[in-house]
């Protein structure tokens, strides 16, 4: 028994350690937060986006993209469109390693600035 609680203590922290900073949990969670956003405070919270690419009707599609090795970590894309300098359209699609990197982990270099 006394194992048990050990191994269970050793999940929870190292899972903790996994987690973004911004605490977020789901991509929708994210995807609101970042909808509304100016594109100043996009760079500022962000970086300079992966792709950057003028759409037909004036606005911006921008791309965010970063893949985390070892066991925390897997494959993040953050895709935005920007209209007028504002986020209009935001769509997170993150691809965690495993159950230990889960929720967002794979997010973390990306999102850890949102709060």
């Amino acid at each position: 028994m006394h194992l048990r609680g050990i191994a269970v203590l050793s999940i929870l922290f190292v899972s903790a350690c996994a987690t973004n900073k911004g605490g977020y949990t789901d991509t929708s969670d994210v995807e609101r937060r970042l909808r509304g956003m100016t594109e100043a405070e996009v760079v500022a919270k962000m970086g300079a986006p992966t792709e950057s690419v003028k759409l037909s009707d004036g606005s911006f599609s921008w791309s965010y993209r970063d893949e985390i090795g070892g066991l925390t970590g897997g494959e993040c894309t953050i895709n935005l469109v920007l209209k007028d300098a504002v986020v209009t359209a935001a769509t997170v699609y993150a691809r965690d390693r495993s159950f230990v990197s889960f929720p967002l982990g794979s997010c973390k270099n990306l999102i850890g600035n949102l709060n």
